[in-house]
């Protein structure tokens, strides 16, 4: 369908961050609350199904006035009649009993008792099953057969009916013939290029409409300060007092629940400061002090998918067939200063494991050993859940050689566009891509006062995004793009009178 524009109204927060107005999910134009799929438009399937097999499809397509893109499409085959789909029938007397990976105990009405024989499928949301064994999962259960019915008193109240079942580990599993396509790029996480030309597009908005996340985020923090930074002589005062360095908190706190819940249920991440965190780090061959000065990192992240999904006969896996695209702009402004005193000079000091021991700003909550992930975004297949969940990690690499004493300082001020592409394919494995493009770069070259002979710095930055989910007969299946920047700092004494190169 075109590209629509959200209104204002009465609004309602779906599970991941998006906002959509109320009246668009009571009119069913959106598949993020569980319908029948009577409600969806439907066709004839493909060549070669199995009788009563019908093809359903959904669209949807939205642009927020702040150029914010999402759409949903979804084609599925299947027979509604052999669907027992729980999130449907909330509110109607039905509900797990008793859950097991190879049987149900379901309560359910009169209407699913008169199509016990039918059913072949369950389907639940994490909300509704219940099931110990499932948490943070949805429930796909194959019904083998039905061993038990027994009916309740009064009979209208329908009965409590148990299934032997086999537990699916997704969605796709479900349907004879599964496509989806999702896209959910908010503006401040596209190229700036594509973005200026979409708002060039536009209408300029009027003030008593939503403009976009910032007004979806409820007014979640706001940008401080100026962009200032203090004066700073590293030849008499490096502002630096050991005694005082902080060796544990960051203003980059993700352990903080209001940080935390911002992240996850916005998709961004937004950092400042007004004040000047500094830390100390002790190497295997001396002690650095690192202080920050105003610094700031606002960073957002997006998102589109294409799975393709095909059953080719009964119990066989499905064959899938994955594009998946993760993008992020992060604009950040960073001046760093550094007092260091290396004071060992053995041949080479390595650290593969530097953010298990150092807390260094931003970096030591995410690194790679505990993947940080946003809260999934949640959808229906009629009434059939699908969870799709970004996430992020980080490591670092550090090695040094040489003995040093002195101060520096350098700055940068840019927005960093990251792109991550993989496709995936069950039958002949994946492939990945992933680029990196600096904009809008500001670099203020560093200042220094050192001493030394010979000393080399290398530091391996390892960022890596994901996404997670069930594809295919898979579950919980994680898929990663990663970036591996190096850095390399060599400072030598190339005379007597001991002037010193950088």
């Amino acid at each position: 369908g075109p590209a629509t524009s959200m209104s204002l109204g009465a609004w309602g927060t779906l599970p991941w961050g998006f906002v959509v107005p109320l009246s668009l999910l009571v009119l069913g134009e959106t598949s993020f609350v569980p319908r029948p799929f009577s409600s969806y438009e439907s066709g004839v399937p493909e060549k070669g199904q199995t009788p009563n097999i019908r093809h359903f499809r959904h669209r949807e397509d939205h642009r927020l006035e702040d150029g914010s893109e999402f759409a949903l499409h979804w084609d599925v085959d299947t027979d509604p009649d052999t669907l027992l789909e729980l999130d449907l029938e909330q509110g109607r007397g039905v509900k797990v009993l008793a859950c097991r990976p190879d049987h149900l105990r379901i309560q359910v009405h009169g209407g699913i008792v008169r199509r016990l024989e039918q059913l072949r499928h369950v389907t639940a949301s994490e909300a509704v099953h219940g099931c110990k064994h499932l948490v943070g999962h949805n429930l796909y259960h194959r019904v083998e057969k039905v061993s038990k019915v027994t009916p309740m008193v009064p009979e209208s109240l329908g009965a409590v009916v148990e299934f032997d079942t086999k537990e699916l580990e997704t969605a796709q599993e479900v349907f004879q013939n599964c496509k989806i396509h999702i896209n959910a790029m908010p503006a401040r996480a596209m190229d700036p290029e594509k973005l200026k030309m979409i708002r060039q597009e536009q209408k300029a908005p009027t003030p008593r409409r939503l403009t976009g996340f910032v007004d979806w985020m409820k007014k979640t923090a706001s940008k401080v300060g100026d962009g200032q930074v203090g004066k700073l002589n590293f030849g008499v005062d490096h502002e630096m007092d050991p005694h005082n360095a902080d060796k544990g908190n960051s203003f980059f706190d993700l352990n903080s629940a209001p940080e935390a819940d911002r992240f996850h249920w916005n998709w961004n991440y937004k950092a400042n400061s007004t004040q000047n965190p500094q830390y100390k780090y002790t190497f295997p061959g001396g002690t650095a002090w690192l202080r920050l000065f105003k610094p700031y990192v606002d960073a957002h992240v997006g998102f589109s998918m294409n799975i393709s999904s095909q059953i080719p006969a009964l119990m066989q896996p499905p064959h899938v067939v994955i594009d998946a695209m993760l993008q992020s702009v992060a604009d950040m402004d960073l001046d760093v200063g550094m007092a260091a005193n290396f004071d060992k000079d053995s041949s080479a000091s390595v650290l593969n494991n530097v953010l298990d021991k150092f807390n260094i700003p931003v970096l030591s909550k995410m690194k790679a050993d505990s993947e940080t992930f946003m809260r999934p975004m949640t959808f229906h297949i009629g009434g059939t859940p699908v969870s799709v969940t970004p996430g992020y990690s980080v490591n670092m690499k550090i090695f040094h050689i040489g003995r040093m004493k002195g101060t520096m300082r350098v700055g940068l001020a840019t927005k960093l566009l990251c792109q991550g592409t993989m496709h995936f394919d069950t039958a002949f494995g994946a492939q990945s891509n992933f680029s990196a493009k600096m904009l809008n770069v500001s670099f203020t070259p560093p200042t220094w006062l050192l001493f030394t002979e010979h000393f080399q710095l290398g530091v391996m930055l390892e960022p890596s995004m994901w996404l997670k989910g069930g594809f295919g007969a898979m579950k919980d299946m994680e898929m990663g793009f990663g970036l591996r920047p190096y850095f390399n700092v060599s400072v030598l004494q190339q005379n007597p009178e001991g002037v010193t190169d950088l």
